[in-house]
């Protein structure tokens, strides 16, 4: 996001780190037992250090994320 707007860059590099971590986000997610998915995602981007391209700057960043991360795991996401 840039400023507060939603840019569709900051959309493919979310989808591109859940993708690239989808596996290790859902292993979060059960091991935390009662945690939704985003929060599962946010937890897990914040443990790691491999997005060196995404930065969550704002509040605003971390929203979009999570709204990404949900949509990514609900649509896209079979396994």
């Amino acid at each position: 996001m840039a400023n507060g707007i939603i840019t569709l860059e900051f959309d493919i590099k979310a989808l591109h780190y859940l993708n690239s971590n989808s596996s290790f986000i859902k292993a979060t997610a059960d091991a935390n037992g009662n945690i939704d998915i985003a929060s599962a995602a946010l937890q897990y981007y914040n443990t790691t250090n491999t997005h060196f391209d995404m930065e969550l700057e704002s509040e605003e960043d971390v929203d979009r994320f999570k709204h990404v991360a949900r949509r990514f795991f609900s649509c896209f996401s079979e396994n």
